[in-house]
């Protein structure tokens, strides 16, 4: 399923919040699942694609994980004590609540400003699992200044973990390019 030793690649501390970068998320075999059924239903129709609040004239198509009976094995896992006790280790926390999230789309032109998360999201984590790499399209991340000081390459099966992303300025700034779709998981990890 979701490795419980994935692992931390490098670990970035600033005043604000903690970066931690994680790399072979998903077994090899789950995360050929994974893609084959997001295949499926980016072409089913009447599947609960949504628009996300306040993102709406954004070329993203999310999907909240809950109500995708294909996909809540994921959310499943994410809540087991296998992988809790490995993010309470790398979290360096004694309790993390029930771990929930989305699928997110995001199709040509998609393309986020720097920003700061509502203050309801106390940890997050989004996970890169569509096809392709590429330096420029992963999460990038920077300080009050809303300059970036890295960009996350996206590449499947790597993501990031984010403590306080309220307080951590991020954003996608390199604009999907036309005929490429940008798939992950994005989670939520209440303290």
């Amino acid at each position: 399923m979701i490795h419980s030793n994935f692992w931390e690649s490098q670990r970035i501390k600033l005043h604000t919040g903690e970066i931690l970068f994680v790399e072979e998320f998903f077994n090899p075999r789950i995360l050929h699942r994974v893609q084959h059924i997001i295949k499926n239903l980016s072409e089913k129709k009447g599947f609960p694609w949504n628009k996300m609040d306040k993102q709406e004239e954004l070329p993203r198509r999310t999907v909240y994980l809950g109500s995708a009976p294909e996909l809540t094995f994921i959310i499943e896992h994410l809540n087991s004590h296998a992988i809790k006790q490995k993010l309470y280790k790398l979290l360096n926390v004694n309790h993390i609540g029930f771990i929930d999230g989305y699928l997110w789309e995001d199709s040509e032109g998609f393309k986020m400003p720097m920003h700061k998360d509502n203050k309801n999201v106390a940890c997050s984590m989004q996970i890169y699992i569509g096809d392709g790499i590429d330096l420029r399209l992963g999460t990038s991340l920077g300080h009050n200044s809303k300059i970036p000081f890295a960009t996350l390459p996206y590449i499947k099966n790597t993501g990031y973990i984010m403590t306080r992303p309220h307080e951590v300025e991020h954003g996608a700034l390199t604009p999907v390019p036309a005929g490429f779709k940008r798939y992950s998981f994005y989670f939520y990890l209440p303290f």
